[in-house]
């Protein structure tokens, strides 16, 4: 853009980059519904789960939500964690390694009312495959390993306070073995020595 400064000045004003939004962005942005569940008599789908919420259920926007699932929609491990409840899958704990997504029902379902979707679908996580999100919970023994959730013995030997074999971490905090070499502390008492500085490792 060019402006007129004074007398025969021109000054170029540079409009700077343009920003447009990342394709992931845009992507990810929802799109305006047709429909509204506020005008819907009957039952309409959870925007988190996809279950079927009944007139007096709470409103989200243009979607109605339960109560319970209010919770978890910021938060995938905690959809994990449902999904697998109600699928029937069982999952001890550590959703957050899980490799596979489970995504709220209004980013695969547009709009907030039925149309002719089979019964069976409108149960809640039935959007989400079952097989799928199994065959990812199968491979958590490898990924707690992985991430060093699980318990694993210590090259310098047992734990020099308590004698454990395994922990789920292991300290050295100056401790020797008759020998001389290290003698490690467990995790658990990695813990006390860190907070109590006691009873010194000489």
């Amino acid at each position: 853009m060019k402006r007129q400064r004074g007398r025969g000045v021109t000054v170029a004003v540079d409009p700077g980059p343009v920003m447009t939004p990342h394709l992931g962005q845009m992507l990810r942005r929802p799109l305006m519904p047709e429909t509204s569940a506020h005008d819907e008599p009957g039952d309409t789908p959870c925007c988190v789960c996809g279950g079927p919420c009944p007139t007096s259920t709470l409103l989200w926007g243009p979607w109605r939500r339960h109560a319970r699932c209010q919770s978890l929609m910021a938060y995938e491990p905690s959809r994990i964690e449902a999904a697998c409840k109600a699928l029937a899958i069982g999952l001890d704990g550590d959703a957050d390694l899980v490799p596979f997504a489970v995504p709220n029902y209004l980013t695969v379902h547009p709009e907030p009312t039925w149309s002719d979707e089979p019964l069976r679908t409108r149960l809640p996580w039935r959007h989400i495959s079952r097989d799928g999100l199994a065959a990812a919970v199968a491979q958590l023994p490898g990924l707690r390993a992985d991430a060093g959730r699980v318990p694993t013995p210590c090259t310098s030997g047992c734990c020099a306070w308590c004698g454990i074999a395994e922990s789920m971490g292991w300290a050295d905090r100056g401790h020797r073995w008759p020998d001389g070499s290290p003698a490690p502390l467990c995790a658990a008492c990695g813990r006390v020595y860190d907070a109590t500085s006691s009873p010194d490792p000489l």
